[in-house]
């Protein structure tokens, strides 16, 4: 009976890590897919130019992967 109980504690152990690690998944995907689509489609570029100006639009080109299927993401300081 002590194992059984054991055995429940562990699992629901388990089960609270793994929603943590859900909900930080989920927290991250809204915040680079804002309303389902990218962020580059939601967000508007004037408020980091007029914040960063030329070297923003510079960063962007830098980073910039082209046409290829991938995702570059940069973190703001």
């Amino acid at each position: 009976k002590r194992i059984q109980e054991l055995e429940k504690k562990m699992l629901n152990a388990e089960k609270k890590k793994f929603e943590a690690q859900q909900r930080q998944i989920i927290k991250i995907r809204e915040a680079l897919f804002p309303l389902g689509v990218l962020q580059e489609r939601v967000d508007n570029l004037m408020p980091y130019y007029s914040e960063y100006g030329r070297r923003f639009l510079e960063m962007v080109y830098q980073y910039s992967i082209g046409l290829k299927n991938e995702f570059c993401i940069v973190e703001e300081s």
